[in-house]
């Protein structure tokens, strides 16, 4: 916080920005909304993995491939989630939801 008790904050000549993402946002709501998002999650795990950031379209779209993935098979048990950043393979939607959505 700041000695006048506000919030420090990404702001710039277009408004708010997330760095981590590279979007601008109109107010500091909309920032913080994006702040919990899985895209915002996502792109940050890519920072750590010292990788850029993806955009909200190519997540959206990647999202829909692993949903679209389980709908084609007959069997759940042949579908596994991958996690391309840290190489992980998941049997089950439920654990790799887990773990995108984790601080790991």
């Amino acid at each position: 916080r700041r000695k006048d008790g506000g919030r420090y904050s990404a702001m710039n000549r277009e408004g708010f920005v997330s760095a981590t993402s590279d979007v601008a946002f109109g107010s500091e709501t909309e920032l913080h909304e994006h702040y919990r998002s899985d895209f915002h999650r996502y792109n940050l795990k890519r920072r750590v993995a010292g990788l850029g950031p993806v955009t909200k379209e190519w997540f959206e779209t990647h999202k829909d491939m692993l949903v679209s993935a389980g709908r084609g098979r007959d069997q759940k048990q042949d579908l596994v989630y991958y996690d391309p950043l840290s190489r992980k393979t998941f049997n089950s939607e439920r654990k790799y939801v887990e773990y995108t959505k984790s601080n790991k």
